[in-house]
């Protein structure tokens, strides 16, 4: 049984594994609050494969398992995990692009060089733009991170 949540726009029965996302790139969201972890998930998963944790701990279980693009970490974890889970991260891919989401930017700990900061609460779309996607894309097909045009997922 997984220790984490995939979310795909794709729906599966219980217990069955989730469709692969193929080309699109892999996202973690380390985040403890449900209502961040939900709406994170949800609007990401338009452009990415998420997998979305709720602790250090589950998030270096899936990094072993997952080489993961993309990471949203919050400074809400307890003991300066954040800086763990992105340590974590860039070891397995040291071009993985990382933000934080703080809750105080003007208290919150220098990030290490390369990571973003975004201050909560903040727009779904700031998140979206910093991994190199435009939600407002018109022609139907969202520009990846990595360059190459998307079809975005359709119910």
């Amino acid at each position: 049984m997984n220790r984490w949540k995939k979310t795909t726009r794709t729906r599966t029965a219980p217990g069955a594994k989730a469709v692969p996302a193929g080309d699109r790139p892999c996202l973690l969201i380390v985040e403890p609050e449900p209502l961040l972890q939900w709406s994170l998930g949800t609007y990401l998963s338009r452009w990415f494969e998420v997998f979305v944790v709720d602790s250090a701990a589950t998030a270096q279980g899936l990094l072993d398992e997952h080489p993961v693009d993309l990471l949203v970490v919050s400074d809400a974890l307890p003991d300066h995990a954040a800086d763990k889970v992105e340590t974590w991260a860039r070891l397995r891919n040291c071009s993985v692009t990382v933000v934080r989401t703080v809750t105080d930017l003007a208290e919150a700990a220098p990030a290490p060089p390369g990571t973003h900061c975004v201050e909560k609460p903040f727009e779904l779309s700031t998140l979206a733009a910093l991994f190199g996607v435009d939600p407002t894309g018109s022609n139907g097909h969202l520009p990846a991170p990595n360059g190459r045009p998307q079809s975005p997922n359709r119910e």
